[in-house]
Protein backbone atom coordinates (compact mmCIF):
# COMPACT_ATOMS: atom_id res chain seq x y z
CA UNK A 1 0.00 0.00 0.00
CA UNK A 2 1.37 3.05 -0.74
CA UNK A 3 0.47 6.91 -0.31
CA UNK A 4 1.27 9.77 -2.26
CA UNK A 5 0.88 13.61 -1.51
CA UNK A 6 0.17 15.91 -4.55
CA UNK A 7 -1.05 18.61 -2.67
CA UNK A 8 -1.65 19.76 0.74
CA UNK A 9 2.11 18.71 2.11
CA UNK A 10 5.11 21.85 2.06
CA UNK A 11 2.11 23.75 1.14
CA UNK A 12 -1.71 24.78 2.74
CA UNK A 13 -3.63 24.28 0.04
CA UNK A 14 -4.46 22.35 -3.10
CA UNK A 15 -5.26 18.85 -0.72
CA UNK A 16 -4.71 16.23 -3.20
CA UNK A 17 -3.58 12.67 -1.55
CA UNK A 18 -3.49 9.83 -3.47
CA UNK A 19 -3.78 6.16 -1.88
CA UNK A 20 -2.65 2.79 -3.60
CA UNK A 21 -3.51 -0.46 -2.29
CA UNK A 22 -2.33 -2.30 -5.36
CA UNK A 23 -6.16 -3.27 -6.00
CA UNK A 24 -7.34 0.30 -6.05
CA UNK A 25 -6.85 4.06 -6.21
CA UNK A 26 -8.63 6.51 -3.93
CA UNK A 27 -8.29 10.21 -3.80
CA UNK A 28 -8.73 12.05 -0.02
CA UNK A 29 -9.54 15.72 -1.61
CA UNK A 30 -8.40 17.65 -5.29
CA UNK A 31 -7.83 20.87 -4.07
CA UNK A 32 -7.03 24.41 -5.97
CA UNK A 33 -3.56 25.48 -5.15
CA UNK A 34 -4.28 29.14 -3.87
CA UNK A 35 -1.57 31.67 -3.44
CA UNK A 36 1.06 33.51 -5.20
CA UNK A 37 0.97 33.57 -9.16
CA UNK A 38 3.45 30.81 -9.52
CA UNK A 39 1.29 28.46 -7.10
CA UNK A 40 -1.65 29.08 -8.71
CA UNK A 41 -0.23 28.61 -12.00
CA UNK A 42 -0.04 24.71 -11.01
CA UNK A 43 -3.14 24.44 -11.49
CA UNK A 44 -3.41 24.69 -14.93
CA UNK A 45 -0.92 21.91 -15.13
CA UNK A 46 -2.18 18.03 -15.90
CA UNK A 47 -1.95 15.60 -12.76
CA UNK A 48 0.85 13.59 -11.79
CA UNK A 49 -1.54 10.68 -12.41
CA UNK A 50 -3.85 9.57 -14.36
CA UNK A 51 -7.27 9.93 -13.36
CA UNK A 52 -9.01 7.57 -15.22
CA UNK A 53 -6.97 5.35 -12.99
CA UNK A 54 -8.52 6.97 -9.77
CA UNK A 55 -11.61 4.50 -8.30
CA UNK A 56 -13.24 6.94 -6.41
CA UNK A 57 -12.57 10.40 -4.85
CA UNK A 58 -13.58 11.28 -0.75
CA UNK A 59 -13.96 14.61 0.21
CA UNK A 60 -13.11 16.32 3.28
CA UNK A 61 -15.22 19.46 3.17
CA UNK A 62 -16.35 21.57 0.61
CA UNK A 63 -13.62 24.63 0.91
CA UNK A 64 -12.00 25.63 -2.50
CA UNK A 65 -8.78 24.13 -1.44
CA UNK A 66 -9.95 20.88 -1.03
CA UNK A 67 -12.47 20.50 -3.96
CA UNK A 68 -11.46 22.70 -6.59
CA UNK A 69 -10.03 20.51 -9.07
CA UNK A 70 -12.94 18.29 -9.55
CA UNK A 71 -14.03 19.96 -12.47
CA UNK A 72 -10.28 19.04 -13.51
CA UNK A 73 -10.51 15.75 -12.43
CA UNK A 74 -13.31 14.59 -14.69
CA UNK A 75 -11.94 16.61 -17.68
CA UNK A 76 -9.06 14.22 -17.59
CA UNK A 77 -11.08 11.12 -17.31
CA UNK A 78 -11.94 9.89 -14.00
CA UNK A 79 -15.49 7.65 -14.12
CA UNK A 80 -16.22 6.92 -10.38
CA UNK A 81 -17.68 8.20 -7.55
CA UNK A 82 -17.41 11.34 -5.25
CA UNK A 83 -18.28 10.92 -1.87
CA UNK A 84 -18.99 13.29 0.76
CA UNK A 85 -21.22 14.05 3.77
CA UNK A 86 -25.05 15.50 2.50
CA UNK A 87 -24.23 19.25 3.54
CA UNK A 88 -20.99 19.00 1.92
CA UNK A 89 -22.46 18.45 -1.26
CA UNK A 90 -24.74 21.11 -1.07
CA UNK A 91 -21.75 23.39 -0.62
CA UNK A 92 -19.61 21.95 -3.23
CA UNK A 93 -22.31 22.82 -5.50
CA UNK A 94 -22.56 26.57 -4.16
CA UNK A 95 -18.91 27.29 -4.10
CA UNK A 96 -17.99 25.94 -7.23
CA UNK A 97 -20.63 27.65 -9.35
CA UNK A 98 -19.46 30.82 -7.55
CA UNK A 99 -15.97 29.96 -7.96
CA UNK A 100 -16.82 29.84 -12.17
CA UNK A 101 -17.23 33.39 -12.30
CA UNK A 102 -14.82 34.48 -9.75
CA UNK A 103 -11.75 32.68 -11.78
CA UNK A 104 -13.26 33.62 -14.77
CA UNK A 105 -12.28 37.57 -13.88
CA UNK A 106 -9.56 36.32 -12.97
CA UNK A 107 -8.51 34.35 -16.25
CA UNK A 108 -9.26 37.22 -17.92
CA UNK A 109 -7.20 40.00 -16.50
CA UNK A 110 -4.30 36.76 -16.29
CA UNK A 111 -4.95 36.38 -20.19
CA UNK A 112 -5.58 32.60 -19.43
CA UNK A 113 -8.57 30.29 -20.07
CA UNK A 114 -10.69 30.03 -17.29
CA UNK A 115 -10.07 26.60 -15.53
CA UNK A 116 -13.59 25.47 -15.48
CA UNK A 117 -17.03 26.24 -16.57
CA UNK A 118 -20.77 26.02 -15.24
CA UNK A 119 -20.93 22.45 -17.40
CA UNK A 120 -18.05 21.46 -15.91
CA UNK A 121 -19.80 22.02 -12.49
CA UNK A 122 -22.49 20.36 -13.51
CA UNK A 123 -20.73 17.07 -14.43
CA UNK A 124 -18.91 17.36 -11.13
CA UNK A 125 -21.98 16.75 -9.23
CA UNK A 126 -23.23 13.93 -11.28
CA UNK A 127 -20.76 12.15 -9.99
CA UNK A 128 -21.23 13.18 -6.17
CA UNK A 129 -22.61 10.51 -3.67
CA UNK A 130 -24.19 12.23 -0.46
CA UNK A 131 -22.66 10.13 2.93
CA UNK A 132 -23.78 10.66 6.53
CA UNK A 133 -21.78 10.88 9.16
CA UNK A 134 -21.07 7.55 11.36
CA UNK A 135 -22.25 5.07 8.77
CA UNK A 136 -18.98 2.74 7.16
CA UNK A 137 -19.12 2.89 3.18
CA UNK A 138 -17.39 0.87 0.87
CA UNK A 139 -15.40 3.58 -1.53
CA UNK A 140 -13.93 0.76 -3.79
CA UNK A 141 -14.11 -3.56 -3.37
CA UNK A 142 -11.09 -3.25 -0.26
CA UNK A 143 -11.54 0.16 1.20
CA UNK A 144 -14.52 1.03 3.53
CA UNK A 145 -14.73 4.53 5.05
CA UNK A 146 -16.54 6.05 7.84
CA UNK A 147 -17.39 10.02 8.19
CA UNK A 148 -16.56 11.90 11.33
CA UNK A 149 -17.54 15.33 12.37
CA UNK A 150 -14.71 17.41 12.14
CA UNK A 151 -16.10 20.34 13.37
CA UNK A 152 -14.31 22.83 10.83
CA UNK A 153 -17.65 24.21 8.34
CA UNK A 154 -20.79 22.63 7.78
CA UNK A 155 -20.49 19.00 6.44
CA UNK A 156 -16.75 18.86 7.48
CA UNK A 157 -15.90 14.98 7.84
CA UNK A 158 -12.54 13.56 8.99
CA UNK A 159 -12.31 10.75 7.22
CA UNK A 160 -11.52 7.11 8.60
CA UNK A 161 -10.49 4.48 6.07
CA UNK A 162 -10.09 1.06 6.26
CA UNK A 163 -7.77 -0.84 3.59
CA UNK A 164 -7.12 -4.20 2.96
CA UNK A 165 -5.24 -4.26 0.25
CA UNK A 166 -2.06 -6.35 -0.29
CA UNK A 167 1.08 -4.68 1.22
CA UNK A 168 3.88 -3.92 -1.67
CA UNK A 169 6.03 -6.00 -2.51
CA UNK A 170 9.13 -4.84 0.01
CA UNK A 171 6.64 -3.47 2.45
CA UNK A 172 7.69 -0.17 1.77
CA UNK A 173 5.77 2.85 -0.41
CA UNK A 174 7.99 4.91 -2.54
CA UNK A 175 7.36 7.66 -0.88
CA UNK A 176 5.14 6.85 2.07
CA UNK A 177 5.61 3.30 4.33
CA UNK A 178 2.38 2.11 5.37
CA UNK A 179 2.41 -1.48 6.52
CA UNK A 180 0.64 -2.80 9.36
CA UNK A 181 3.38 -3.46 12.38
CA UNK A 182 2.14 -6.82 12.81
CA UNK A 183 2.56 -7.62 9.03
CA UNK A 184 -1.06 -7.96 8.21
CA UNK A 185 -2.67 -6.12 4.93
CA UNK A 186 -4.94 -4.37 6.83
CA UNK A 187 -4.88 -1.00 8.04
CA UNK A 188 -6.90 1.99 9.28
CA UNK A 189 -5.74 5.25 8.31
CA UNK A 190 -7.10 8.47 9.32
CA UNK A 191 -7.30 12.01 7.82
CA UNK A 192 -8.18 14.30 9.61
CA UNK A 193 -8.74 17.35 7.18
CA UNK A 194 -9.39 20.64 8.47
CA UNK A 195 -10.56 20.38 12.48
CA UNK A 196 -12.50 23.47 13.30
CA UNK A 197 -11.67 25.37 16.70
CA UNK A 198 -14.12 24.88 18.69
CA UNK A 199 -16.36 26.17 20.47
CA UNK A 200 -18.24 27.31 17.57
CA UNK A 201 -21.89 28.15 18.32
CA UNK A 202 -22.78 26.74 15.07
CA UNK A 203 -21.33 23.93 15.18
CA UNK A 204 -20.53 20.33 16.97
CA UNK A 205 -16.84 19.87 18.14
CA UNK A 206 -14.53 17.26 16.43
CA UNK A 207 -14.53 13.95 17.36
CA UNK A 208 -12.42 11.99 18.60
CA UNK A 209 -10.84 9.04 17.44
CA UNK A 210 -9.41 6.76 19.24
CA UNK A 211 -7.30 4.16 17.18
CA UNK A 212 -5.91 4.15 14.17
CA UNK A 213 -2.56 2.52 12.17
CA UNK A 214 -1.71 6.20 10.59
CA UNK A 215 -3.39 9.46 11.35
CA UNK A 216 -2.44 12.06 8.93
CA UNK A 217 -3.19 15.31 10.68
CA UNK A 218 -3.82 19.26 8.96
CA UNK A 219 -1.87 21.82 11.68
CA UNK A 220 -2.87 25.05 10.14
CA UNK A 221 -5.74 25.18 12.32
Amino acid sequence: MRLYFYGGAQVVTGVNYLLDTGQSKILIDCGLLQGDKELEAKNYEPFAYSAKDVDAVIVSHSHLDHIGRLPQLIDEGFKGKIFATPPAVDFTRLILQDSVKVLAEKARHAGVAPLFSQSEVDEVMRHFVATDYYKQTPATADINFTFHDAGHILGSAIIELEADGPPSPNGFGETSPLRHSSGEASKKIVFSGDLGHPPAPLLRPPDYLTSADYVLVESTY
